[in-house]
């Protein structure tokens, strides 16, 4: 049986960290229910009123909306939904405009392949293991995220920021000054914290 914590990593990031944000754990419904939809299976949620049963039908299939690559237009039915009426609208309210809502936006940090280069050669390897942050280096930089429906609404350089802050030292702060593109970086040490928003499919 997975653990209430393990089930949260079956989804994307920015869907588990509302989840955690919203909710003190998943409910057994939900613990037992999501592997079981995770892995493709036919599955049948039986369990009392309040118990989260609806909400791991719905966050399971905004999971797949909004984060997987969007579909040829002809493929766009990827959810059928079927509800009491009385129940209709608290379903919609509760399970998913506040889901979307929470996750509509998205940070992330990301950089450029030439800071990851450096870092993994200067860094240790228990560094890198630890969970160092700029692991993320898509070459694309945001753009990356645009065929997954997402748009890059704000890019903030990182070295920038801190320029702005007057917490870099004094050689760094002229090169915070140099103008830069918010795209692709290739070699250059770069990263940024970008905003993403959902992008509105055609």
């Amino acid at each position: 049986m997975a653990k209430r914590a393990d089930v949260l990593q079956l989804f994307h990031p920015a869907v588990a960290e509302w989840f955690r944000a919203s909710f003190e754990a998943p409910t057994p419904p939900q613990t037992l229910g999501w592997p079981a939809i995770a892995r493709g299976e036919s599955t049948l949620i039986l369990a009392p009123t309040g118990s989260g049963k609806t909400l791991t039908a719905f966050l399971w299939c905004i999971n797949r909306v909004m984060f997987d690559p969007v579909p040829p237009k002809g493929r766009r039915c990827r959810v059928l939904y079927i509800s009491p009426l009385k129940a209709l609208a608290v379903d919609i309210e509760r399970n998913l405009r506040a889901p979307l809502a929470g996750i509509a936006n998205w940070a992330v940090d990301i950089c450029s392949p030439g800071l990851l280069a450096m870092m993994k050669e200067r860094m240790s390897r228990i560094a890198i293991e630890s969970g160092a942050p700029f692991l993320f280096a898509p070459p694309e930089g945001p753009e990356f995220f645009t065929p997954y429906g997402w748009t890059a609404v704000s890019v903030r350089s990182l070295l920038k920021t801190a320029g702005k802050l007057e917490r870099l030292p004094f050689a760094l702060r002229m090169f915070s000054l140099l103008p830069e593109s918010p795209g692709r970086q290739g070699s250059r040490p770069w990263a940024a914290v970008c905003l993403l928003a959902r992008s509105s499919a055609d």
